[in-house]
């Protein structure tokens, strides 16, 4: 995370901020939340997860960046911390609180401002339909 410079080379290679032109759901964004969570300076939260899980995963950003950022990594893991820290949120709920751990946000069903449905599948992946 602290390898980006936060030049913005990867906003125009991003589908997600093409769309919806949030800086959250750019790369770079999502690289600011992520830091502030390691940081302790954000909670994982319903936010926190939507814009993780907005990201389609196609890397398009790592070609762009000229300080070499490996964000497939960095997605792949604010998502594993996710599941792990919403599991144990389930656990201490009850067994069905978040169908074993697998999340499904209603907010992540459908984007409103865009019209963009997204079909969630478990352990952590999404894809645009």
């Amino acid at each position: 995370m602290r390898q980006c410079i936060h030049c913005g080379f990867c906003l125009p290679t991003c589908p997600t901020y093409a769309v919806l032109g949030v800086e959250m759901d750019s790369p770079r964004g999502r690289i600011y939340q992520m830091q502030a969570v390691a940081d302790g300076k954000l909670d994982i939260s319903d936010d926190f997860i939507e814009h993780m899980y907005c990201c389609v995963g196609c890397r398009a950003c790592e070609t762009a960046c000229p300080s070499g950022v490996q964000f497939g990594k960095l997605i792949e893991a604010a998502r594993e911390q996710i599941q792990l820290t919403t599991s144990s949120v389930a656990t201490e709920e009850g067994p069905d609180a978040h169908a074993r751990g697998n999340i499904v946000k209603p907010s992540l069903q459908q984007r409103p401002e865009t019209k963009i449905a997204w079909q969630p599948h478990y352990y952590g992946t999404s894809s645009l339909i």
